[in-house]
């Protein structure tokens, strides 16, 4: 195929983690589900449709606009939460277009024909083109992860750590390049260079395997329990960490931490508990902040979204926590609580609330009833940033604004 083309459907479902990023630029597993395709598909050009709202940032970053026509010629149009795998990939090989790709009932995807010449318009509104175009053309089912809902990255975290295996390029560890680490099980440990580990860290890969990536460093005391994936310049400095944790670059982890997806650019640096839960990006979570991750009835745990109380079907959910947000030393974190983008919670008695609005300014345990002002909020985020060595761009900060005045 020519091209690849990665559009959003309407994501509030996804909220608040994609407030501030396109929907294929969640991690999801050890990759973002971007780079799935990317890997998958090292030579297709990549075309892109997503909300104006992000349309300038995504100008600034990537010198692309989300707005523009995309060409309908053998290109294969792919729903922005598809998590692309080399299974999906060599069933998709085998078909010749024009084709759907059905996961259940629904359409996920559309390969067009070679011969097709016109171009579908671009942004929010090439969903419902290509949908129109591609009506009549016959589907075939396949077996794929697409990330819909709030809780899916978690529901689907170990399944998309098995498709990630496949995809790892790290050299296999050697233990004696690491002096005074201690291996455990049998499973594959992929480390690149520049990772330093230091003596009295434990790698455990009984239960699945470890990549750790350039710059990652692992302090003594660390225990890394496999499925796991340390992204670029995070830094691991004790606890038990693992098994099924994905992490972006440059995170600061400490404590104990499961089943749990950070995007990048974020702080856990203290004790505390984190499980089933995903944290966005330029997240800091202060000392012995802890979640809940199991009702104490063990029933189905249930997210507030968008102001209505949807069902996951699963009986551990920690919490899904958007970018920008932070939490007070001592923080306790109900059971599925969502907290938007730029939340500053604190003031709890107790647990918090299940539903912490973006901008939120305290009163944690009633879901947080003041609200962050913007330029303090922004002037925050620019010295947070700038530890990572990171400028924010003008469009970063108008996106900020525009997405405060949506509150």
């Amino acid at each position: 195929m020519n091209r690849i083309c990665l559009y959003e459907r309407e994501p509030t479902e996804l909220l608040p983690l994609v407030w501030l990023r396109p929907v294929w630029d969640l991690r999801v597993g050890a990759l973002t589900l971007e780079e799935r395709v990317k890997r998958l598909w090292p030579d297709a050009e990549i075309a892109y449709a997503g909300r104006s709202l992000l349309n300038d940032l995504w100008i600034a970053r990537r010198g692309r606009a989300l707005v523009e026509p995309v060409p309908l010629g053998d290109t294969l149009f792919l729903e922005a939460g598809f998590a692309a795998s080399s299974a999906v990939a060599d069933a998709i090989a085998k078909h010749d277009p024009p084709y759907r790709l059905v996961v259940g009932d629904v359409t996920v995807g559309y390969h067009s024909a070679a011969a097709e010449e016109q171009a579908l318009p671009g942004g929010e509104l090439l969903a419902q083109a290509i949908a129109e175009v591609g009506r009549g053309w016959p589907s075939f089912e396949i077996d794929a992860v697409v990330v819909r809902s709030l809780p899916d990255p978690i529901r689907y975290l170990e399944r998309l750590f098995a498709d990630d295996a496949s995809l790892a390029e790290a050299p296999v560890f050697k233990a004696e390049e690491h002096p005074g680490v201690t291996r455990v099980g049998e499973g594959t440990i992929r480390v690149e260079p520049g990772v330093t580990i230091d003596p009295g860290t434990t790698l455990d890969a009984r239960e699945g395997p470890i990549t750790l990536l350039s710059g990652a460093t692992l302090t003594h005391g660390t225990w890394l329990k496999g499925p796991a994936a340390v992204g670029r310049d995070t830094h691991l400095l004790g606890g038990v960490i693992g098994p099924f944790v994905a992490t972006g670059p440059a995170c600061k982890i400490r404590g104990e931490v499961a089943e749990t997806i950070l995007q990048g650019c974020t702080n856990k640096a203290h004790d505390g508990f984190i499980g089933h839960s995903f944290l966005g990006e330029w997240v800091n979570l202060g000392a012995l902040t802890t979640c809940s991750d199991l009702k104490n009835n063990y029933s189905e745990v249930r997210l507030v979204v968008g102001g209505r109380m949807i069902a996951t079907g699963l009986s551990k959910l920690g919490v899904m926590v958007g970018d920008h947000a932070k939490t007070a030393i001592g923080t306790l974190l109900s059971t599925g609580a969502v907290v938007g983008p730029a939340a500053n919670v604190f003031g709890a008695s107790g647990l918090s609330g299940k539903a912490i609005p973006m901008f939120a300014w305290g009163e944690a345990d009633h879901g947080g009833k003041g609200s962050y002002d913007i330029d303090r909020c922004i002037q925050t985020a620019r010295v947070v940033m700038s530890r990572r060595s990171v400028e924010m761009e003008p469009a970063y900060e108008e996106l900020l604004r525009r997405v405060h005045e949506l509150r």
